[in-house]
């Protein structure tokens, strides 16, 4: 689902968690600070989403039934690199193993829950290309 107030100069993300009220949160967050935003419930919508449209960062949910973040990721990560999709991980397990795993998997960043939207829009702002001046 898409951001109501589009620009073609914010920058679109795509965020993928199984919890519906994760995503509006979210979504609503990153809309106030000026990103265009796209809804994925799973892994699979994520893929799908990735194979219709072009999004500048990937905000992933760790852990979601079936197809959980990290198998998503590395999926991501056979056709984009870390360069060409930016992908956060945003995680309630804040454990050392699984953070390792997902840096390995390709993972750009990670974000662990209860997180402060602050520091969440830095660390995705930190992986988006500058802007060109005109």
């Amino acid at each position: 689902m898409a951001g109501d107030h589009e620009d073609e100069e914010w920058p679109h993300v795509l965020v993928v968690d199984d919890v519906e009220d994760n995503r509006d949160l979210l979504r609503r967050r990153l809309m106030i600070a000026h990103f265009q935003v796209t809804e994925a419930k799973d892994g699979h919508e994520c893929l799908d989403a990735l194979a219709r449209e072009r999004f500048d960062a990937v905000l992933l949910d760790f852990m979601m039934p079936g197809l959980d973040g990290l198998e998503t990721l590395r999926r991501i990560r056979s056709t984009w690199s870390k360069a060409d999709m930016p992908v956060i991980m945003v995680t309630a397990r804040d454990e050392d193993p699984m953070i390792v795993r997902c840096l390995e998997a390709g993972a750009n960043d990670f974000v662990a829950k209860p997180f402060s939207f602050a520091v969440l829009h830095a660390r995705l702002r930190a992986h988006l290309p500058t802007p060109k001046a005109a």
